[in-house]
């Protein structure tokens, strides 16, 4: 099966992700045919990096947190030369 990482802001911001690192799908979701999202909360610091990396909600719950804290909390931004925080960031789970 092939699985897919959808990736989306719900806020407007003038910085562009310019890395973003693959988000792993974790195996036991992929056996189980189980789907789902996670909604972040980041800060992108004056020099593109991302901080305070936190799950605001997640369905279902526990199983693909971990995989997309790990993986937001290495993207990076355009520099900006200012602080963005409570960026909502959502990454779909899908099997397709």
């Amino acid at each position: 099966e092939f699985r897919r990482v959808l990736f989306r802001s719900s806020q407007p911001i003038p910085e562009q992700p310019v890395v973003r690192t693959a988000i792993r799908y974790p195996a036991s979701a992929e056996q189980q045919q189980i789907e789902g999202k996670v909604t972040l909360s980041i800060t992108i610091m004056p020099d593109g990096s991302v901080r305070d990396v936190r799950v605001v909600n997640a369905t279902p719950r526990g199983v693909f947190d971990q995989s997309a804290l790990q993986s937001v909390s290495h993207w990076r931004y355009k520099p900006s030369g200012v602080i963005r925080t409570n960026v909502i960031v959502q990454i779909d789970f899908v099997l397709t």
